[in-house]
């Protein structure tokens, strides 16, 4: 039905568990499986300044899940324990030496 605008957005209530794989425009080619409540119950604010609160489930709850990451200053890669993200990060620097990968970000090298 559209997008959404969603200013401030907050997961205020979660349930159930689900492990999907999940890539990022981040780290491209890169696919990981993550654990996430299956549905997230959001607040936050629209455009016009009024409340704004609503259920995701399935893919739509993780991609709010995601996206607050990236609000919070968070990468899949830290949603994972420190053997996962080594191989992530291995998997990740031997696709871009294949050239499977078109860019490496900054900062991502401890592996």
């Amino acid at each position: 039905d559209g997008p959404h605008t969603l200013i401030n957005p907050e997961i205020v209530e979660s349930s159930g568990e689900c492990i999907y794989s999940e890539g990022c425009l981040s780290l491209p080619g890169l696919a990981v499986d993550i654990l996430r409540p299956e549905i997230v119950t959001v607040r936050g604010v629209d455009l016009d300044g009024n409340e704004v609160i609503f259920e995701g489930g399935d893919f739509m709850g993780r991609l709010i899940q995601h996206e607050i990451d990236h609000l919070d200053g968070v990468l899949l890669l830290d949603r994972l324990d420190p053997d996962e993200r080594r191989a992530a990060l291995k998997e990740f620097h031997r696709m871009a030496q294949a050239g499977g990968v078109h860019s490496t970000p900054s900062g991502v090298t401890d592996f």
